[in-house]
């Protein structure tokens, strides 16, 4: 039998656990006095969690491409401060990082997941910081789409009273 996964839903970025042999793996452990393993559905009654799924490999991967992509691809751009877009390039070495006039662009080494990624990217002193997918371009700011994407910018952020 295949692998399955054990999801809440929504499903919230994690998988709970593993399913094998129908049985929620390690359960028995942590949630039956380190008995035996219990099925799903005793499993969702004893954790009090009754929005949990059972999903196998290509629907775990279906939840997960639809998650990264609300959570993060479709996340409007942030705008940050001049200073804020230094510190970025300067903490880490940049990915790909393009230096076109006034434009500059790059991404950030760390990914979030897969591949996705921070984008920091600057026209003169307007900067913006959104996630991309480093593998498709079609996600990264242009110089032809910075316009629209500082205008669908979050405003900058400003700091917290201590």
């Amino acid at each position: 039998m295949s692998m399955q996964f054990l999801i809440d839903t929504p499903f919230q970025g994690r998988i709970i656990s593993t399913i094998r042999d129908n049985l929620v793996e390690f359960s028995g452990l942590l949630y039956n006095d380190g008995g035996a393993d219990l099925t799903f559905e005793e499993y969702k009654t004893r954790t009090g969690q009754p929005d949990l799924r059972v999903v196998n490999d290509s629907e775990l991967d279906a939840v997960i491409a639809i998650y990264n992509q609300e959570t993060y691809l479709d996340a409007a751009p942030q705008r940050i401060t001049f200073q804020a877009f230094m510190d970025k390039l300067e903490c880490l070495p940049p990915c790909k990082h393009e230096f076109i006039g006034e434009f500059e662009r790059f991404n950030m080494i760390e990914r979030i997941t897969g591949t996705i990624t921070e984008q920091v990217v600057r026209r003169g002193k307007n900067c913006i910081s959104l996630y991309v997918d480093s593998a498709d371009r079609t996600t990264w700011v242009t110089p032809e789409n910075f316009d629209a994407k500082w205008a669908s910018a979050k405003p900058i952020k400003e700091p917290q009273a201590a």
